[in-house]
Parts: C-alpha cells; structure tokens; sequence
C-alpha cells in the first residue's frame, strides 16, 4: 500500500514539472532578430533540503505552481533560447510573441556562460577577475551622520509589531523614475530589506532578464518570496505598496498621504554607462546601508544604477531596527552611505569614495 502511494506521488510530481517546463518554452521574449539569449533556471537535487518533502506536498495540492525555489541548494541550469520572427506586436512594438528552440547546458562551463541582452556580448572570459583597485584603502569616515527627529523618512514607531521578512523583496526598477521611488519610499517607511535590480529606463540592466520572464520591461516589478506558499510577482507601485502595506505593515487603509498619487521623478541613473563591465548582472549583490531620500546615500545609487549592479539596500531610517545592526558591523560609527562588496571584500564609508571605487572596479577603461 505504501509502495502504490509512493509511486502516486511521484507520478504527480512528474506531472507538475513537466507542466511548468512546457510553459517555462512558451513565454514572450524580446524582439531581437538572429540573437540568442539565455533563460535561468533550477532543477532540484535529489539531495536537496528536508523541506523539500513539504514542497512535494505542495506540488499535489497545487501542481504546477511549486517548481523554481531560489533557496534551495541547486546547480543552476540553463535554457538555450533562439528568437524567431516576429509573430504579433505589443502596444510598444517592442515585446512580442516567439517560438522557443531549446537545448540545456550548465553555467558552470564558462564557454556557455549566460548572455542577456543584444549589448551583452560573450567577452567574459577576457576581462580580468574582479578585484579591488590597487593599493586600496577603506576611507576614514569624516562625519556621523545626525537626523532631526521629523526630518525625511522615518519608519513606522510601532514597526516591530508587524510581520518581518526572512528575505530581501526582489524590486526591478530605476532610481530616477518616479513610481520606483514611491516604492522605495513605502520600503523605508516599512524598514524592509531589498534587493534592487536596475533597470535603467526600464530599457536596459536586468530589464533584459525580466522581459525573459514574463514578456515586460515594466517597472517596478517585485517579487517577494518569503509567503510560505504564494510567491507575490505584482506590477506597478499601487499593487506594490498595497501588498507591501498588508503583508509587513498596518494594511493599506492606513497608508501615508506621502505614498498617495504620483511619485517624484527626477536624477541620474537612467541609463546604463557604455564603459561597464559586460558581467556585472552576475555579481553578487553589494550591501548598501541608508534609506530613501538620503543626500549622499543618492549618488550611490544613482551610481549603482549607471553600471547595472545588483544591491541589497538595508534600510536604516529614523526608528529602524536595523541601525544597532549598522553600529555593530561599523564599530559604533553610524554613518550612511555604508556598503559591503563581497566580489571584492571591501567595506567602506564616504559616499564620494563609494563612487570612485565602484567606478574603478567595474568598468573598462
């Protein structure tokens, strides 16, 4: 009997992946004559974490939809995917429909390293690993940073009575536009932690992954994986801020005016520099510390964004609780900006030395 159950459950479970890698081929790409681009994604190890059981019972439950887990401990696989002739034009006339031509490989051969995007070309392999500048030195902090009680962004007072996520919200967006600002502005007065992946002008960055996954260069496009079960993918800020405010906050009927209408538009970082280094959507996230709306903190992102680097942005506003863990990493110095880079190692303060070092370090001269 038990032999039969097993042997249901396996077959169910065969079932859901298979569903999922055949619509996983039949997605939108971008419109791209003769370019080939790469679609990321996990297979699971048959050694893969205890929790994984659950998952499988999920996948009965809900076949299908429990498939792609960014936390588990898997190899990373690769789609090879050909765009074909146009089919049918979008309201842009930039995204349409494609047939899919597949072939698998793994990432780990560096011959078929993953390429996104028509400026993308295959040139890692010629660039020089990514180090920190010669006869680098982390700047002494000049000044600590001191903020008037009512003065910019402060953080819900009673915020530690609300659910905190275990993981970063995943945003794609820009730092000029003005409704990835709003986001961010609701991430700050949340205290969340967030992975941001620029998209300058929603054209270029990581918009080339995104419009991978579902057809669209809109931003901002979050992804939020800490639901147990439900894994939110929203478009817009409004949709945004509302799951944002109901899942980590008071719900979205007690939202700030601040957060109402149109967001601010303004500042650098809508385009991608020409001189960056084509593998930089591959680095791991650097750690930025400061919140939105910071003075200094605003160069380095704008700066973030111009060479396409991924960055998780711990907030630290007014009323965080994630400013003891700042004092902690820096010694006591509460500073911001503040980052750490695990590509190289370096941890440092000083806004216009941030700059200076990530100019040195990921672009070509």
């Amino acid at each position: 009997m038990e032999g039969l159950l097993l042997l249901f459950i396996i077959t169910l479970q065969l079932l859901s992946s298979s569903y999922s890698f055949i619509n996983t081929k039949q997605k939108s790409f971008q419109k791209v004559p003769k370019t080939i681009h790469y679609y990321d994604y996990f297979k699971k190890n048959k050694d893969g974490e205890k929790k994984d059981i659950g998952r499988l019972w999920k996948n009965i439950i809900f076949p299908g939809i429990f498939v792609e887990y960014a936390d588990t401990k898997e190899p990373l696989k690769t789609i090879k995917v050909e765009v074909s002739e146009q089919q049918k034009k979008s309201r842009n006339d930039d995204i349409i429909s494609q047939k899919v031509t597949t072939g698998t490989f793994n990432v780990v051969d560096e011959k078929a390293a993953p390429v996104y995007g028509t400026n993308l070309v295959l040139k890692s392999n010629s660039l020089p690993p990514v180090k920190k500048p010669a006869n680098f030195v982390a700047p002494v902090p000049k000044k600590a940073v001191t903020v008037k009680p009512g003065t910019g962004l402060s953080v819900l007072p009673n915020i530690k009575d609300f659910v905190r996520p275990k993981k970063p919200i995943i945003l794609y967006e820009y730092e000029s536009d003005g409704n990835c600002r709003k986001v961010r502005e609701a991430c700050t007065i949340l205290d969340l932690p967030v992975e941001f992946r620029p998209c300058p002008g929603a054209v270029s960055g990581f918009s080339d992954t995104m419009v991978l996954m579902n057809g669209q260069r809109q931003v901002p496009f979050m992804i939020d994986n800490n639901p147990s079960m439900y894994k939110p993918q929203l478009f817009g800020a409004d949709s945004i801020i509302e799951h944002l405010f109901d899942t980590y906050g008071p719900g979205y009927s007690e939202l700030p005016a601040a957060l109402k209408g149109p967001g601010k538009s303004g500042g650098k970082g809508n385009k991608i520099r020409p001189n960056i280094r084509v593998d930089n959507i591959k680095m791991k996230p650097i750690v930025l510390y400061g919140w939105e709306g910071a003075q200094y903190v605003k160069a380095v992102r704008e700066c973030l964004n111009e060479l396409g680097l991924s960055h998780t942005f711990i907030n630290c506003a007014n009323g965080s609780l994630n400013r003891d863990k700042l004092l902690a990493l820096t010694k006591g110095v509460f500073q911001v900006p503040y980052i750490t880079d695990p590509n190289t190692g370096v941890a440092m303060f000083e806004s216009a030395e941030i700059v200076k070092y990530l100019e040195a370090t990921y672009t070509i001269p």
